[in-house]
């Protein structure tokens, strides 16, 4: 059937920084971390100042899991990470 899980749906993990210049310090960073985490979800940047949006590309989508929202969590703070479908 074509039914399928919510918990298999493709999901957009959001990282929202202040401005693009806090993003770009972050960049390296940010990328490490998404590395360790291989799976079909994509990742938006969100800045806010700039009202800007970056999809990052295809070869850098994550598992969205606990582990890899709490290392996101800890390093830019829970209210700046979102997960939607």
């Amino acid at each position: 059937s074509g039914v399928q899980r919510l918990s298999e749906l493709p999901r957009k993990l959001w990282v929202r920084f202040k401005n693009l210049a806090s993003y770009n310090e972050a960049e390296k960073n940010l990328f490490e971390m998404l590395k360790q985490s291989d799976g079909k979800s994509s990742v938006v940047i969100y800045a806010e100042e700039e009202k800007a949006i970056k999809n990052l590309p295809r070869n850098m989508t994550v598992d969205i899991n606990r582990e890899l929202l709490d290392k996101l969590y800890a390093a830019y703070g829970e209210e700046q990470i979102k997960v939607t479908y």
